[in-house]
């Protein structure tokens, strides 16, 4: 088809395309340039793509009001579209999870397995350790951590990936509020070299390691999420 339409573009004078460039430019639509030269909108939009829309013209004019009206509340529509579905899944989800037996063991045990096989070391030397940016996820496996496994807390580590932006400070009073385990429990921070023209997410608070020096804990974990996996799909 687009072979088709070069071809028919070459059959047509040069002062076709002049007529129908300047026709564009007084403000005609494709359809009306279409009709008045009998030339099929597909050459036009080869020979007019690159022409702005007129100034003050019909066709400027319309595209401004799409944008400034239509457009904008088209996008509201969808934004609030969005929160609604968003609103309803939410609450779906809560009624569900209010079934769920928190002191069912097995049931954390599979949701601590599960979280670290995603996110956990798998190599076979050292202790365990959980890395995220996310808060409330490296707060959930900690709780799981201590609800399904007999842990000594003071062999808890963190260490920190920061950037620039970070204030060291607070970010590791901010880690340690959050997850409950002493600053004197924190390792040296690492900050990242980047960019200072780069973009970064709002709220981030950097890469947050969880260490556990305890080889047998993580192969517990891991025995209990490879079961687990082999249960679900055979």
């Amino acid at each position: 088809m687009y072979e088709n339409m070069l071809l028919e573009v070459h059959i047509y004078s040069s002062q076709i395309k002049k007529s129908a460039i300047s026709l564009r430019n007084s403000g005609l639509t494709y359809d009306e340039i279409a009709a008045r030269l009998s030339i099929s909108k597909g050459t036009l939009s080869l020979w007019l793509r690159d022409c702005p829309f007129p100034s003050g013209s019909t066709i400027e004019s319309k595209r401004l009001y799409f944008i400034r009206n239509v457009q904008k509340k088209g996008a509201e529509a969808n934004r609030l579209k969005k929160a609604m579905m968003w609103e309803a899944l939410q609450k779906e989800a809560t009624l569900l999870v209010k079934a769920i037996q928190n002191n069912d063991l097995n049931f954390l045990m599979s949701l601590l397995s599960i979280l670290y096989w995603a996110e956990g070391t798998k190599h076979d030397k050292g202790g365990l350790v959980f890395t995220n940016t996310d808060p409330k996820l490296a707060k959930l496996f900690l709780e799981l951590l201590r609800k399904t496994c007999e842990i000594d807390e003071s062999r808890l580590r963190i260490r920190l990936h920061l950037h620039y932006y970070h204030k060291k400070t607070d970010t590791i009073n901010f880690w340690s509020d959050l997850l409950q385990i002493p600053k004197e429990q924190f390792q040296s921070t690492y900050i990242k070299k980047r960019s200072r023209g780069k973009s970064y997410r709002k709220n981030f608070m950097g890469i947050c390691f969880i260490k556990y020096g305890d080889t047998k804990t993580r192969r517990k974990i891991l025995s209990y999420a490879y079961a687990l996996g082999e249960h679900i799909v055979p």
